[in-house]
């Protein structure tokens, strides 16, 4: 059912409505995010160059960028349409969802042919160490990478993509219907039990029923309970600023203060551990 332009969604609490025009897509997000990719294959490559960009500034690395501004975007772009046709965003998101899963597919028969071929022929280790998996349980493997549960290294941010992706429609429903509150809430609750082990315990749930011995180290670098937290904070900011709301606009002075104080905190433990090496 589509609703009339700045009518209000039939939700509980207030109503939300949008009285500006269709949000457009932005060049220079679009070219940060693809600053982070390069980002992100410069600190990946075997080179000295990879000292200088891999978390320059501490725990925090072009992967957070790249998770945090792709959902910004989809916050942006997909609230208002949200808003006026849930069921067609839905089809919208699953369908690039479908798309982004082809390419991740791609990189995994690449990785599993050609990648594969050279490792056993030249014997290298940077090439094995990133399939010895693979190499050693094929079919385990195959079934896993189209699963989305087994992710050889440097091929792990797509599937943690595909998934956050698959899983938007639900959280912009529940943003829009009840209120991001419960959205937030919810995220937070999960980023603090990832904390104390939900991955293992969903990953031994997985393995017992799909009965593919997969190693957790096997199933990517990414804490997906974890990293949900960047991807819903990004959505919900997107959301935020097509509603012509900026949450972050106004920040109490306490907060900076607060936040100061432990940047420098853990500066001066990243100084002292460095000096130590």
């Amino acid at each position: 059912m589509a609703y009339a332009e700045g009518a209000p969604f039939p939700a509980k609490g207030l109503p939300v409505t949008l009285s500006s025009p269709k949000t457009q897509r932005r060049p220079e997000l679009d070219a940060l995010r693809g600053l982070f990719l390069v980002w992100m294959t410069f600190t990946h490559m075997p080179t000295h160059f990879s000292d200088f960009v891999n978390q320059p500034v501490g725990f925090v690395s072009s992967a957070e960028g790249f998770v945090f501004l792709s959902a910004m975007l989809v916050g942006q772009l997909y609230l208002r349409d949200a808003l006026q046709d849930v069921s067609g965003v839905i089809v919208r998101l699953w369908r690039r969802t479908l798309k982004i899963y082809g390419y991740h597919l791609l990189m995994v028969a690449f990785a599993f042919t050609i990648a594969a071929a050279l490792a056993a022929k030249t014997h290298r280790s940077a090439i094995y160490n990133l399939i010895n998996f693979y190499l050693g349980h094929p079919k385990v493997a195959i079934l896993g990478g189209v699963l989305l549960i087994y992710c050889p290294p440097l091929l792990d941010i797509l599937p943690m993509y595909v998934i956050f992706m698959f899983l938007t429609p639900v959280a912009l429903a529940v943003g829009v219907r009840y209120g991001w509150r419960w959205v937030l809430g919810g995220s937070a609750v999960l980023w603090v039990w990832a904390q104390f082990g939900l991955r293992e315990l969903v990953h031994a749930w997985i393995v017992r029923v799909t009965h593919l011995p997969i190693p957790l180290q096997e199933t990517g670098a990414f804490n997906l309970f974890a990293w949900q937290g960047v991807w819903i904070a990004g959505l919900w900011l997107g959301a935020k600023s097509a509603q012509q709301e900026m949450p972050l606009k106004r920040v109490p002075g306490y907060v900076v203060a607060g936040c100061g104080t432990v940047c420098l905190f853990f500066l001066g433990c990243g100084i002292i551990g460095w000096g130590r090496c």
